[in-house]
């Protein structure tokens, strides 16, 4: 038996007892109001019921609380003492049940599938720009669920939500568990990545595939693999060979915006591929090759996310916090679209503007021409927000976006409500550039998109933004939270604004990638630089 049910069972037995004691002492003694308290246990089994949900296992406590109503409606001492020793008997009874039965606590993890595919099919905003065919969708991941299902597997419930989110290549559809959802994934996910041989894997701007993130005295590091090793073989397979395994991992357990993004991250799937020993080919320094064997050392999960976090790392900084780079360049860090809570409240962000407004011209009198506005690892929040910022900067009226809806019978959208800004034009005659990654999602796409193709503005960054940009709502299932683009934001021509079609393909590409080269990794992985910022700064000095 879980925990909470044990401590229903303590605290119910606990009131019965304490009724069946009482019911014996002279009524004449307690007014009338004595008798709520025979309500005491069913209100006991209402709250474990809300907090926990119901279960049929526990029938006989659900039971016994209805019995106890007796001692309520009747104040007759015999019958209060049978009502109580009734409820007694069948708490008792409940313990064996529920250690016996197969059906104890399973959880509906098809029941929740069903319900959340329904309500997908149904107001996913993005059926038809993205082409769904649901009845295909609904064929091929029934059989997982049900699997999971039967087998009460909770990973492999997570595998399924998983991968069946990644089919709309959306960041805004997502699905987490009720509960420790962090812990949950964490753990989940060790299972999907396998093991750690000691290093991690990117893929150069050139094609090539390289070693980072060596785990210093390790096999790997003591045969001279290190931050830029070309790997040419995992295991005596070519890296190409293996990315088809590398991309269902991925699709377990990485929400894919696009697919410049998963390409992006695909390599670092691959070094957890193998069992408990394995041989890995590489280029020495003298550009001749070589095989070393490599133990399996842990698992991968660690290392993983050691990798991740570099290639997503930035300065860290408080939002909306506007700083001096240099004599010409200054920073505004938005870690994400929300100022404060009076802010969000009202959707006024007035007060916001007037700060950096102010921040702005000070600098501009101070001779500051360039302006980088970091949007990395920023995953949403006020799309007003994001208009409020670009309105400092932008030049005269422009075009945010358009509430829509799709027409059924014209099979186009539809623009419901228009919305336009007024640009204050602050950084006439000056630069700017806007860094982001794969964690600009949601409003900050929003601001991506709305200030991309202003003539002074450069979109950077080491990979592209999420690309996702409608509203977005969550639907509570049994064991988890279903997270859907719900409602439809257009661009200025009637189009879905920013979201990829049945592609896949990012529409928000970066007007500069940033390359990756082994000299750029050496400055992030192991002088631990924020090379993007770094690199955006020299831009503004090289262009």
């Amino acid at each position: 038996m879980l925990i909470r049910d044990w401590i229903l069972c303590i605290i119910f037995m606990a009131a019965v007892l304490f009724l069946l004691v009482s019911c014996k002492w002279n009524a004449a003694k307690y007014n009338n109001k004595w008798r709520i308290f025979y309500l005491v246990p069913i209100i006991i089994c209402i709250i474990h019921a809300l907090i926990t949900g119901t279960e049929w296992c526990l029938s006989g406590i659900y039971i016994g609380a209805l019995v106890m109503i007796g001692g309520y409606l009747v104040a007759k001492v015999s019958l209060r003492k049978k009502c109580s020793i009734l409820a007694v008997i069948l708490c008792i009874l409940t313990i064996p049940v529920c250690f016996l039965s197969n059906d104890y606590r399973t959880l509906n993890y098809l029941e929740d599938f069903e319900e959340g595919f329904a309500i997908m099919k149904e107001h996913y905003t993005l059926s038809e720009h993205k082409q769904i065919d649901w009845d295909a969708l609904y064929e091929e991941y029934y059989p997982l669920f049900e699997e999971a299902d039967a087998s009460q597997d909770e990973n492999k419930n997570f595998a399924a939500w998983f991968r069946f989110c990644n089919e709309f290549y959306d960041c805004h559809t997502s699905y987490v568990p009720r509960e420790d959802s962090k812990e949950a994934i964490a753990s989940y996910a060790k299972t999907i990545l396998g093991n750690d041989y000691g290093l991690s894997l990117v893929q150069l701007s050139t094609g090539e595939y390289v070693a980072v993130s060596v785990e210093e005295g390790s096999q790997a590091s003591q045969a001279g693999i290190h931050t830029g090793t070309v790997i040419t073989k995992w295991d005596g397979t070519s890296i190409e060979d293996l990315l088809p395994n590398a991309l269902e991992r991925m699709k377990k357990c990485l929400s894919i915006g696009n697919i410049e993004n998963q390409e992006f991250y695909l390599s670092l799937f691959v070094p957890g591929i193998g069992s408990e020993q394995i041989q890995v080919t590489f280029q020495n320094e003298n550009g001749e090759k070589e095989t070393v064997t490599l133990d399996s050392i842990g698992n991968y999960y660690d290392r993983f996310m050691d990798t991740f976090s570099t290639l997503t790392y930035k300065t860290p900084r408080e939002n909306m916090g506007v700083v001096r780079l240099n004599e010409d360049t200054i920073l505004l860090n938005v870690n994400m679209m929300g100022y404060d809570s009076n802010a969000t409240e009202t959707s006024n962000y007035s007060n916001m503007q007037t700060e950096i407004r102010e921040a702005f011209m000070t600098y501009r009198e101070e001779g500051a021409t360039k302006l980088i506005i970091d949007l990395r690892n920023n995953s949403g929040g006020s799309t007003i927000m994001a208009k409020a910022i670009v309105s400092l900067v932008a030049e005269g009226e422009f075009f945010w976006a358009a509430d829509g809806t799709y027409n059924e019978e014209t099979k186009e959208y539809e623009m419901l409500k228009r919305y336009t800004g007024y640009g204050e034009n602050l950084w006439e005659g000056g630069e700017i550039i806007v860094l982001v990654n794969s964690g600009s999602n949601s409003a900050a796409n929003h601001l991506i998109a709305g200030i991309q193709g202003m003539e002074q503005v450069t979109i950077m960054g080491l990979s592209e933004p999420a690309g996702t940009a409608q509203g977005c709502t969550q639907i509570p299932l049994n064991n988890g939270v279903l997270s859907l683009s719900m409602t439809t934001v257009l661009d200025e021509n009637g189009e879905i604004w920013v979201d990829s079609d049945e592609s896949g393909h990012c529409r928000i590409l970066v007007d500069e990638r940033i390359p990756l080269t082994k000299e750029t990794l050496v400055k992030m992985f192991d002088e631990k630089t924020d090379y993007a910022l770094d690199y955006a700064l020299e831009y503004f000095e090289t262009k």
